[in-house]
């Protein structure tokens, strides 16, 4: 079974590049940690799989290829909302998911015009 979901592109404050005050980032992380959770509670339903191991792959969505960020940030600035989901549940802890990098899509459209990130969630045995 497979649990796809998409969200806006995370926000600036959660990148590891930036250089701002502390409270500023714990306020962004906490943010995004509770938009995951509550994203998959509205998405998925209250039954969580609560798997072992799951791999996430990753895909961004940007309306250009100007100021994209690079692989390693890009998957950075999502721990917080991995961090979310696994408090919903999709896997016991957030050791256990392992993400894969599928690169950055080109894509402008109305419904997503400062970006998006596109998880899909899979079980694995590790």
């Amino acid at each position: 079974m497979k649990y796809e979901i998409s969200f806006d592109r995370p926000s600036r404050e959660l990148s590891p590049n930036i250089r701002q005050h502390w409270t500023k980032g714990y306020k962004a992380k906490k943010r995004a940690r509770q938009a995951a959770t509550l994203l998959a509670q509205s998405a998925w339903g209250g039954d969580a799989p609560r798997w072992r191991c799951a791999k996430v792959t990753i895909t961004w969505v940007m309306p250009t290829k100007a100021h994209h960020p690079d692989a390693d940030n890009a998957i950075a600035s999502l721990k917080a909302w991995f961090d979310g989901f696994s408090d919903w549940g999709i896997v016991e802890n957030d050791r256990g998911l392992w993400p894969a990098w599928n690169g950055i899509e080109v894509a402008k459209t109305a419904e997503w015009p400062r970006g998006r990130v596109h998880l899909v969630f899979e079980e694995i045995d590790k």
